[in-house]
């Protein structure tokens, strides 16, 4: 086996931190995740941590990043091979569905966002993470959708808006992807 570098050291160091923080903030949420916790989960005393995220914020930032990056990638992807506007509505509505399945994300956003609105700095940073992210598929959508309003902000925000919240949703009925495909076609058709 052969000995790893102190740069590769420190690379799977952050990856295992990072891999334990994401379990323990789908499990515990971020209020109920210590630094502590962190750590001894994934084997390592706290001293392993700070050289790496100066707190838990960042790790959390990290993470939502990642994961947004991962969520926007995916349908991105899928809205590559759309031929029309009513399979690019279709693929929306799918990765909608998909997103809505994972409730642990979506309490974590709603977390994020109650913290976030209690620290301006924190708050700040994070959206300037995801308004890079939101604004290549608002773009995106524009530019498949082509008679819709031009606002793409508008347009990733019903989107994620749609996507996210079924956190809060007390019934299953009617899906995420059902009211995607609700809240494109009437853009499409108020144009």
């Amino acid at each position: 086996m052969t000995r790893l570098t102190r740069e590769q050291s420190q690379a799977v160091t952050r990856q295992k931190l990072l891999d334990s923080a994401r379990e323990l903030f789908a499990k515990g949420g971020y209020g109920g995740t210590s630094i502590d916790a962190i750590c001894e989960h994934a084997g390592y005393s706290k001293g392993a941590f700070y050289p790496h995220f100066p707190s838990k914020e960042a790790i959390f930032l990290d993470i939502l990043e990642q994961h947004g990056t991962s969520s926007i990638s995916a349908l991105l992807a899928s809205l590559d091979g759309s031929t029309s506007i009513e399979d690019a509505i279709e693929q929306m509505a799918r990765w909608a569905d998909e997103r809505s399945r994972d409730r642990h994300w979506s309490l974590l956003l709603l977390e994020y966002v109650r913290h976030a609105r209690q620290d301006d700095a924190f708050g700040r940073e994070q959206g300037k993470k995801l308004k890079a992210g939101c604004s290549q598929l608002g773009q995106r959508l524009s530019a498949i959708l082509g008679s819709a309003p031009k606002d793409s902000e508008l347009l990733d925000a019903v989107i994620f808006e749609l996507a996210f919240a079924p956190a809060m949703m007390i019934t299953p009925k009617p899906s995420t992807g059902t009211l995607v495909r609700f809240a494109l076609k009437s853009l499409l058709q108020s144009s």
